[in-house]
């Protein structure tokens, strides 16, 4: 497979066919590629990843749950919060609440630099995504175990 890019340059746009981009050829969805990306961090959690690493992640998990509960939950209208969905999951109230915490602190933020926002927070991520990806087993675990094996990865 083959696609075609389109570069900006000194004369102007360019366009060429170049081999496809992994991305594209080895997920089928975004949501496929973000579970991924947070099975990823939840492996190398052991080593000593720097919360630089790990910036980026609470958007991507915030992604995942979005659609996870799009999918589970379809009866609660988008236009509702997040709460609502993530309340009509049954899992343990504390993670529930502490992933939803920990999303709403460190995702889709309008402003750079809270004052009272400490970035320390940030060195929870594997916790919070290790429960993250918990729920999801125990909600759907035919979906997780599906999600690994099309992943090549070990439930």
């Amino acid at each position: 497979y083959y696609m075609l890019q389109a570069d900006f340059g000194m004369n102007g746009r360019n366009s060429q066919i170049r081999p496809l981009d992994p991305l594209l050829s080895e997920y089928e969805s975004e949501y496929q590629y973000l579970f991924k990306c947070i099975m990823d961090i939840c492996r190398e959690s052991s080593q000593s990843s720097g919360m630089e690493r790990y910036y980026g992640i609470p958007n991507i998990a915030r992604r995942v749950l979005e659609s996870f509960l799009a999918f589970k939950q379809p009866h609660i209208n988008d236009t509702q919060s997040l709460y609502k969905k993530l309340e009509a999951i049954k899992f343990e109230e504390a993670k529930k609440w502490r992933i939803l915490r920990f999303l709403d602190v460190n995702s889709h933020s309008d402003h750079i630099g809270e004052p009272e926002h400490d970035i320390s927070i940030l060195s929870e991520t594997p916790a919070v995504l290790t429960d993250l990806l918990a729920m999801i087993k125990s909600e759907a675990s035919n979906h997780y175990e599906g999600m690994c094996k099309k992943l090549g990865l070990t439930p």
